[in-house]
């Protein structure tokens, strides 16, 4: 499965070449320590959420955009329990993982069949999780913030940095990241960037039994 560099994974994708892989992972360590001044509060500074990467809202279903260099395909986000319930996918592959128990699964939708995932790959997806995380305002030095966008109905909260001849632009609200642009080239390379992610639609409404394997599966 692909994985935006949201999970640079937004997160998450199989990039096309390695340098552009080892790029990403620049990237990801950025956008990580942007969001280390996330709250622990919801919009109203009550309710006391669980730390350790988890989300203020309890609950969100999210639908994606991704383009990567001109190639459109829709991408998924749910959750529950703040994120201990936590799919991402899209329409051929997607994956569930419980941080409760430490078990997923992973679902291949053409031909109906599921199979258990590692320790290793609920870790990434955990990691992968933490990216999707946004602070309204970012740690790293170099951010230049711009005007809010509206992204899924949402007032976004939109800042860029520039770094190795990469622009990334973040937005976000309520402390989740809805939108992630990426353009340029990367520096000392011929390697063209032109990626961008961004949510369509905002619910916090979970289709029922998002989080368990459905009945007509076959285990592979």
């Amino acid at each position: 499965m692909k994985i935006m560099k949201m999970n640079k994974i937004f997160s998450a994708a199989i990039l096309k070449t390695m340098g552009k892989f080892n790029y990403a992972l620049a990237i990801l360590a950025i956008t990580a320590m942007s969001c280390a001044s996330c709250g622990d509060k919801n919009n109203g500074g009550e309710e006391e959420v669980p730390t350790g990467g988890y989300f203020k809202m309890k609950s969100a279903n999210i639908t994606f955009k991704k383009i990567d260099n001109g190639d459109e395909t829709p991408y998924y986000v749910i959750w529950d329990n703040y994120g201990k319930l936590y799919r991402i996918g899209d329409d051929k592959h997607v994956s569930v993982i419980d941080e409760t128990t430490g078990k997923g699964f992973s679902l291949s939708i053409a031909n109906k069949r599921w199979s258990d995932v590692s320790a290793s790959y609920v870790s990434s997806m955990l990691t992968g999780r933490m990216s999707m995380k946004f602070a309204d305002s970012p740690t790293v030095p170099g951010y230049k913030k711009l005007p809010n966008r509206t992204v899924a109905g949402k007032d976004c909260v939109v800042y860029s940095t520039t770094y190795g001849g990469i622009t990334t632009v973040l937005g976000g609200w309520n402390g989740i990241k809805l939108l992630e642009e990426q353009t340029g080239t990367i520096d000392g390379t011929s390697i063209v960037v032109n990626e961008s992610f961004t949510a369509t639609s905002f619910s916090e409404t979970v289709p029922a039994n998002s989080f368990v394997v459905p009945s007509d599966y076959t285990k592979e």
